[in-house]
């Protein structure tokens, strides 16, 4: 009689357990599509030092000048930049890809055609803003 009390017991504490790990899985995926979908749209270059880039997003839609970055819900990804002279020898509009590494919240873009890949560690990432230092 007693090793089948203990035996029930068992059952509940290992449904118990199961049933935490699905709930703490369920939980990681929300908080995975939270950072991607804070990711996802339009940002614009504030500033830059040697390995850092702070970005704003771009609420109002208007872009006209300066460097843009969008990263877009299905993995494409767009670097922009546009000068008012036109003689700038920077002015650019590539396509590339993106994708986040949530666990060590590391963004990686690479280029069409390139084989540059960057790797960026997100410090900041609220609302409105963006802060990337890039790593490797």
């Amino acid at each position: 009689m007693r090793f089948s009390k203990y035996k029930g017991f068992k059952f509940i504490f290992l449904f118990m357990v199961l049933a935490a790990s699905i709930e703490g899985v369920a939980q990681a995926n929300s908080n995975n599509r939270d950072v991607h979908k804070r990711l996802e749209g339009s940002w614009l270059l504030m500033g830059q030092n040697s390995d850092s880039l702070f970005l704003e997003r771009n609420l109002g839609g208007n872009f006209n000048l300066g460097h843009k970055f969008e990263l877009n819900w299905d993995g494409t990804f767009f670097d922009i930049y546009s000068a008012g002279c036109g003689n700038d020898p920077n002015i650019h509009n590539y396509e590339g890809a993106w994708r986040l590494d949530t666990a060590k919240m590391i963004l990686t873009t690479s280029f069409q055609g390139s084989l540059n890949i960057n790797f960026y560690k997100i410090i900041k990432l609220t609302d409105h803003n963006l802060v990337l230092v890039k790593v490797g």
